[in-house]
């Protein structure tokens, strides 16, 4: 049997951080309600360049990020690198790794997308807010980041006060 389809009912996008010039200097994300889902699913890309830039996972008492801390916690992440056609038509295995999410390390010369989930579970208690920060890596490089939040809690409301 295939799995659940993916419908506005079940999941919503949200910007992570709009498109952006990570040399332009560090970008603060765009902070979600996680007191209101199970998970979020993270999608980050980066386009070619020669340097790296670093997201951070961040976690927050509310909306304007008081009282932010970087979120520690081992996620499991799959990556894909190649040009925007070969990330687009790849029969390539995405590699997969476990990694720390507040330090998702990405551009090495190539276009790269990332991805991974972030459940609500391993945020710290009273800390439900959930961001993404990227550093400024010293050179050009455009990206931008999405979350997918699903397993609503409260599936019988509109979810107006997701994001920040």
């Amino acid at each position: 049997m295939p799995g659940p389809i993916l419908t506005p009912e079940n999941f919503r996008p949200c910007p992570m951080f709009a498109p952006v010039d990570y040399n332009d200097g560090a970008t603060t994300g765009i902070a979600v309600n996680m007191a209101l889902y199970g998970a979020a699913v993270w999608i980050v890309y980066a386009s070619d360049a020669a340097t790296q830039a670093t997201w951070t996972f961040r976690e927050s008492t509310a909306s304007d990020l008081t009282g932010a801390q970087d979120l520690d916690v081992v996620t499991d992440t799959w990556k894909l690198t190649g040009t925007t056609e070969a990330l687009l038509l790849t029969d390539d295995t995405p590699t997969h790794g476990t990694q720390t999410a507040g330090d998702v390390a990405a551009v090495d010369g190539s276009e790269e997308m990332y991805w991974g989930i972030i459940y609500a579970n391993q945020m710290t208690d009273g800390y439900p807010w959930l961001s993404c920060n990227v550093d400024d890596p010293g050179a050009a490089s455009i990206g931008f980041g999405v979350w997918l939040l699903t397993s609503a809690r409260y599936a019988h409301e509109i979810q107006e006060n997701v994001v920040s």
